[in-house]
């Protein structure tokens, strides 16, 4: 995918925009299932990213955010199609939310946001897997618990692969966006006896040590044109607060 340049501004400055834009954002780390949102009755099959596995032995679990629909990510033209590169969707100049979304979207906690793709299929007629029927399929789903749930206002942000995976992962991706919503710049300084848990559940022992190669080669997009260096810095404050917190358990 194409992108063009990204902004400079250094990540606590990035965090605490986001902080003050998205303050009233509500988030629900309540896990729910989606999978059968991707049966295709024509088909007579799931029809889903490949990257998702095979459904339904795989899952598609998400959880909802409310109060701000992340993210936009496809540049458009003037007519609100999606501008493709020899076929290749355009991906638009990050922006400090973009920049927030790739933090929370480091290797590990790999997902989907239904308004990127909801957002982009207004202007295309397919993207990364998806089709528009899918939104109809998922919105319904969504709101058979929150029926209140808009696509244009709120979040879903979907994980997909074994449920328990999916659980660490949800929980995870869910309490930092809590906590940078909460704190801003102030979340690269704390970690919890859960968050710790978590993490340890979620990233590997190298990643865990703070190894810097690890650090980099599982945050957001690692050495493809996508690469979002502050991703890698997020994740390295992070396993610092953590270590530190061990740290203190142990005294």
């Amino acid at each position: 995918m194409t992108v063009q340049s990204g902004t400079a501004t250094g990540l606590g400055i990035v965090l605490e925009s986001f902080r003050q834009s998205f303050c009233a954002l509500r988030v629900d780390p309540a896990p729910l299932d989606v999978t059968d949102a991707f049966w295709s009755a024509e088909a007579g099959r799931f029809v889903a990213p490949r990257s998702y596995g095979p459904l339904p032995d795989a899952r598609v679990i998400g959880y909802a955010a409310f109060g701000g629909a992340l993210v936009s990510k496809y540049e458009k033209d003037a007519t609100g199609r999606v501008i493709r590169d020899d076929g290749i969707p355009r991906i638009r100049r990050f922006s400090a939310v973009q920049v927030v979304m790739a933090c929370l979207c480091v290797s590990a906690l790999r997902n989907t946001s239904l308004h990127e793709i909801g957002d982009a299929l207004e202007g295309t007629h397919r993207l990364q897997g998806y089709r528009r029927w899918h939104l109809r399929t998922l919105t319904a789903a969504i709101r058979a618990r929150y029926p209140s749930f808009e696509p244009s206002q709120d979040s879903f942000f979907l994980f997909a692969g074994t449920p328990q995976c999916v659980m660490q992962r949800i929980a995870l991706n869910a309490l930092w966006l809590q906590q940078i919503v909460a704190c801003g710049c102030g979340v690269l300084d704390q970690c919890s006896d859960a968050e710790a848990r978590l993490m340890g559940d979620v990233f590997p022992p190298d990643v865990l040590r703070g190894d810097t190669q690890s650090l980099q080669e599982h945050s957001y997009m690692w050495q493809r044109p996508l690469w979002e260096p502050r991703s890698a810095e997020f994740l390295a404050a992070k396993v610092a607060a953590r270590q530190v917190r061990l740290r203190q358990r142990r005294a």
